[in-house]
């Protein structure tokens, strides 16, 4: 085991094909396993739950930005309420589904709904 200058430590194996880093308190802070970032897209979210992202068995992260001027809310494998769920504020408010200061990892369907009018644009970004 090595630690560098800011105390986090790494092992590697000659026979392995990756490295572990881990913190100074032994949790680790990367898998170094490729990923595949998807074509960055929208959802128009609507007054009804809405699909923002359908289930995907292989999702290794989500991030879903709200571009709107009105709150929307998401729900995870269930239909989005009203003032329920996770709250993205309007013109930025975001959630990331795993990765480091995330929640935790869904592989089901997330949902929207917004108070307005019209429908309302979110962005999606989800890692493989």
């Amino acid at each position: 085991m090595t630690r560098n200058a800011k105390g986090s430590a790494y092992d590697t194996d000659a026979q392995a094909d990756a490295v572990l880093v881990v913190d100074a308190a032994g949790v680790a802070v990367g898998d170094n396993v490729a990923r595949t970032y998807s074509a960055p897209t929208n959802a128009a979210v609507a007054t009804t739950s809405t699909a923002v992202a359908a289930a995907n068995a292989s999702r290794k992260g989500l991030v879903v930005v709200n571009d709107s001027d009105t709150v929307v809310y998401l729900a995870v494998n269930t239909a989005a309420l009203l003032n329920k769920g996770i709250r993205l504020n309007a013109q930025g408010g975001a959630v990331q589904f795993g990765g480091p200061g995330g929640l935790p990892l869904t592989t089901e369907a997330v949902n929207g709904i917004h108070g307005g009018t019209g429908t309302r644009t979110v962005t999606v970004q989800e890692v493989t």
